[in-house]
């Protein structure tokens, strides 16, 4: 008997870490992250806002020199199917000017103020063409 609750105790403790793992990313994603650019001349011209509120909507602020606009998409992030510490952001109706961001998007780092996320296929499934990367500062 002492040893079946020793070890509920010791499976507790080693289950926990895994229990909340999503939760955190989840919650670390939440806000807005300021796209950083490829390239000086995306710099000058072209500045991203994303925004993820506590639901399952993503917010796009393009801000350009001579215009601005807001576009509106869905997210919802899943650990299924991807690994032990792979997390997908699933994008989904995100059009920024003539370009779809739609797609699986791979949590590769969350950290502090940083973020990165690599588009790994599109909504379904195809690969081909897929791969975009974007880095992100947390305003």
């Amino acid at each position: 008997m002492k040893k079946l609750i020793i070890l509920t105790i010791i499976s507790s403790f080693l289950l926990l870490p895994f229990t909340s793992c999503k939760k955190s990313k989840e919650s670390k994603i939440i806000g807005t992250w300021k796209e950083e650019p490829l390239n000086n001349v995306d710099s000058a011209t072209v500045t991203n806002y994303w925004t993820f509120d506590s639901g399952t909507k993503l917010t796009v602020d393009v801000r350009r020199i001579d215009t601005s606009y807001t576009v509106t998409a869905t997210y919802n992030i899943t650990s299924k199917n991807i690994g032990l510490s792979g997390y997908l952001v699933i994008i989904e109706d995100l059009m920024i000017g003539n370009v779809d961001y739609s797609g699986k998007w791979k949590i590769y780092k969350l950290k502090n103020d940083k973020m990165q996320l690599h588009r790994e296929s599109f909504i379904n499934g195809d690969r081909e063409g897929a791969f975009l990367w974007k880095d992100f500062t947390k305003e």
